[in-house]
């Protein structure tokens, strides 16, 4: 094994289910060949900033003209998926966010170690608890309950610290043609989009161990 850790560099949204799954199925592989890994998060928003908060039943029924139902039936598979990796993916707490400032959050949490804590705690907000991680005050408290210093967190969310970096991220995926998150890159070197299954993952892991 490797005497530094592994790097991973993860391009996901707070708000994507499919981010959640992948990054645990990740998780998983990596606790399989028991193999460390520094992570780096980075920002990919997959709806606009500026955005009326609503069910996100509602929102996915609107945007493909199905009715409740249906859209209930598009999210069944990925709430199963959770389900199989002890995620609680509640449709009916859900409800649209933007996540420019979240992201921002994410970047600050990451100086100190935080980022996967962070991340973590904003998927369970968004998707188990029906939290507004589009909220600054909700931002604040989630990176408290994540040990992020309070007084950095308010920093953060009440200046447009880390907007640059968040940007940033944006523009490298453009450059890199990510069309979907989540995207993972291992090593620098080593790239795969989706949430891939955890056998996939061990596959990736084994092939950038072993270079």
């Amino acid at each position: 094994m490797p005497a530094t850790p592994l790097t991973i560099d993860l391009w996901s949204d707070i708000v994507c289910p499919w981010c959640w799954i992948g990054k645990h199925r990740l998780e998983k592989a990596l606790a399989q060949l028991g193999v460390q890994a520094e992570w780096k998060f980075h920002a990919y928003e997959l709806g606009p900033r500026q955005q009326q908060r609503q069910p996100t039943l509602q929102h996915l029924a609107e945007k493909y003209h199905v009715g409740l139902d249906e859209a209930r039936q598009m999210v069944k598979r990925v709430q199963d998926l959770g389900a199989e990796l002890g995620l609680d993916i509640n449709p009916d707490k859900q409800f649209t966010a933007p996540t420019f400032d979240g992201h921002r959050l994410v970047q600050a949490a990451q100086k100190a170690g935080l980022g996967p804590a962070l991340m973590e705690r904003l998927h369970k907000a968004h998707f188990s608890e029906g939290q507004d991680v589009g909220d600054k005050a909700v931002l604040r408290a989630l990176a408290g309950e994540a040990g992020m210093d309070l007084g950095e967190a308010a920093r953060v969310l009440d200046s447009d610290a880390y907007a640059k970096e968040v940007e940033e991220d944006e523009a490298r995926a453009v450059s890199y043609e990510i069309g979907g998150v989540p995207f993972t890159v291992l090593n620098m070197r080593w790239a795969v989009g989706g949430a891939q299954p955890v056998d996939g993952f061990v596959d990736l892991l084994n092939e950038a161990l072993k270079a």
